[in-house]
C-alpha cells in the first residue's frame, strides 16, 4: 500500500502488465511530480484492476488543483513496447 503523504503509487495487475513502467520500484512522472510503485494490488478482475492509486492530496498538488477538486483522475495511457533483454 502506498503511505500516505509520500509520493508512491499501487498499480492494478492489469496496469501493470500492460503498460511498461508500472512495475514494483519503478518511478514515472504524473503531473508536476515524479511517482514510486511501491505496490501491486487484484481487484479480482474488475476495473479498478486497470487503475493507479495513491494520496489523493498529493495528486491533486501536482495538477494544480484545489484539495478538494477531485477523488479519481482519469488518463490514457500509451503502451510501451517492452524489451527482451
Amino acid at each position: 500500500m502506498f503511505q500516505p503523504g509520500l509520493a508512491e503509487l499501487i498499480v492494478g495487475k492489469n496496469a501493470n502488465k500492460t503498460y511498461s513502467g508500472l512495475t514494483v520500484g519503478s518511478e514515472i512522472g504524473l503531473g508536476s511530480r515524479r511517482w514510486q510503485v511501491v505496490g501491486v494490488f487484484d481487484a479480482g478482475g474488475s476495473a479498478f484492476d486497470s487503475e493507479v492509486w495513491g494520496d489523493a492530496h498529493l495528486l491533486n498538488g501536482a495538477y494544480k488543483r484545489p484539495d478538494n477538486l477531485s477523488q479519481s483522475v482519469t488518463v490514457h495511457l500509451t503502451p510501451l513496447p517492452r524489451c527482451n533483454n
